[in-house]
Order: C-alpha cells, then structure tokens, then sequence
C-alpha cells in the first residue's frame, strides 16, 4: 500500500503536476479561510465507510495522492473519494477506491492556508527530540497558520505544483513547531518509487 501512495506521489513530480495557486490572504486549516473546489479542483476527500478521514489530490484521471498513513492498513474495500465538492460529506461526485485548529471541531467547508516553508535547521530542531528530521521531509508553517487533524494526505502547492502532502505535527499552528511534509521533489523518493513504476 505505501509502495502504491509514494509511486503516484513520483508520478505528480515526474509529470510537473499543473496545480493551480491559491492565493494568500488571511482569515481561517488553522489561521486559513473558506475556499472553492474551483480554486483547487484536484482536491479529495477520502472517505471511509462513508466518512471523511483523510485528503489527497488527483494527478491523473485515475490517480490520486495521499499520505502514506492515510491507507495503511486500511481495507480498500471500505476507501472512496469525494471530488468535486467544496464540503466533506455532501455533493461532488463519490468513488470508490480500487487500491489503495488543534482540538476544535474540524471545518465542515474547504479551507485553505498559505504556509511559508520553515528552513531545515529550524524545522529539525522543532522535531527533536520526538523524532529527527529526514530529507523526505520538510516544514512548513507558522503561529497560528498550519495544517491540523483532518487535513492529512492534502496537497502544500507551491508555484502551481504539487511540493508535499500533509503528513503530521507537534499539534497545529504551535509558535515554534511548523506542519511536516513529506518531500515530493526528493531523489531517494524517487529512485525508491521509478524502482516501482518500471516492474
């Protein structure tokens, strides 16, 4: 199952994923403000049993990219993705998947945040000692804007392509302790998924 998420993951790098801005304003994510599918059309929602858990984004007609802890041990018989809408349970259109702010209660409309990247000294020693920084990752974040619980497998878009996705934090938008994500653009990611996509 994480072969399958870091291979699509590869494809959106490979394939330049064309991924249009949304742009920065302030407002309400954390810190973000309410948005339109319109302004991100290749947002999803990942639904199980129904219910939302988790987002990702499609890179192909047929391919969608989340975070790798997002369908770990998941049944994909239970998985399928809402696209189209701006809200997490209503509207858009449903599929099923064939493989696959901090304590508030989670947004029920689409929002959207702009998150400056944090450089990799400073991300790292946010992480310590919990755990240590690696170069499939980075961070990204700031007080009082950031991704929270919810916005997991979602897309950090950065000139238009698909940079990260939401992978986890020290909380949310915590002075000092940025949102994680996982590396896109890294060459062992890569290398790791090209292995993949040639068998």
């Amino acid at each position: 199952m994480i072969k399958v998420v870091l291979s699509l993951c590869l494809v959106a790098c490979a394939l330049g994923a064309s991924i249009p801005n949304v742009q920065e304003e302030e407002g309400y994510i954390v810190g973000g403000k309410n948005t339109s599918i319109s302004e991100v059309p290749y947002l999803v929602a990942m639904l199980n049993n129904g219910n939302f858990f988790c987002g990702g984004s499609v890179v192909a007609p047929n391919l969608v990219v989340t975070a790798a802890h997002c369908v770990y041990e998941q049944n994909h018989k239970s998985l399928a993705f809402r696209a189209g809408s701006s809200k997490a349970n209503v509207g858009g259109v449903v599929v099923k998947a064939k493989k696959v702010h901090e304590n508030g209660r989670l947004a029920t409309t689409l929002q959207s945040v702009y998150v400056p990247v944090v450089d990799r000294e400073t991300c790292d020693l946010s992480l310590k000692p919990v755990v240590g920084l690696t170069p499939r990752m980075f961070c990204a974040g700031l007080e009082g804007k950031d991704s929270c619980q919810g916005d997991s497998g979602g897309p950090l878009v950065d000139d238009g392509k698909l940079a990260g996705v939401v992978s986890f934090g020290m909380g949310c938008a915590r002075r000092g302790k940025p949102g994680v994500y996982t590396n896109l653009a890294n060459p062992e990611v890569a290398a790791f998924v090209n292995k993949y996509l040639k068998a």
